[in-house]
């Protein structure tokens, strides 16, 4: 977690792939799992720990399929 949001605020950005990308060289993909879908996805456990330490200054932005800083003009939603 504390990784992720040091690339937050060095790049103002974390893209999903960033992140899969980190856990597979830097932990040897053991954060990482795959989906029904066949796509490789974050472990829950770290993903909720993320999310509960930047519950109230990230979102996740879907069209950019990263998470990013909140702005002024973001809905309340954590998903954007």
């Amino acid at each position: 977690t504390k990784r992720f949001i040091e690339h937050l605020n060095v790049f103002q950005i974390l893209n999903h792939e960033e992140v899969i990308g980190i856990l597979c060289i830097e932990y040897d993909g053991e954060f990482v799992n795959v989906n029904a879908q066949g796509n490789q996805v974050i472990d829950r456990t770290l993903l909720k720990a993320f999310k509960d330490a930047t519950e109230t200054t990230v979102v996740w932005d879907k069209s950019e399929k990263a998470w990013r800083f909140r702005e002024e003009y973001d809905s309340t939603s954590r998903s954007q």
